[in-house]
């Protein structure tokens, strides 16, 4: 069993973690993730891509500042930053989203 953080910025880290991996293991399966949560973006913004958007709603707007990439997600917050790698899947579904292939969730 995992052991629990006791240090917020890894506290927020696992949780970070956790929400990513909970959207799914393929990139078909984090739209569909997203489309049952009705998250939606803009093609190519670090801030406002989908997958920002639902970071954004994991910290339920609590943090400073965002920036998802292909390679990294890094959230600031008040005491402290998290960076960490973007999973497979979600890197996957972000390179189709910037390709317009999931048009349903580009926000208009």
């Amino acid at each position: 069993m995992a052991e629990k953080a006791t240090n917020p910025v890894q506290a927020q880290e696992d949780k970070l973690k956790a929400a990513l991996k909970g959207l799914g293991n393929g990139k078909n399966k984090v739209a569909d993730a997203l489309r049952e949560r009705k998250i939606k973006g803009e093609i190519g913004s670090i801030n406002d891509c989908p997958i920002a958007k639902f970071v954004g709603k994991v910290f339920r707007g609590r943090y400073q500042s965002m920036e998802v990439d292909h390679d990294f997600i890094h959230v600031t917050f008040a005491k402290g930053e998290v960076t960490v790698p973007t999973p497979k899947a979600v890197a996957a579904f972000m390179n189709d989203f910037d390709q317009e292939k999931y048009p349903d969730l580009i926000a208009k």
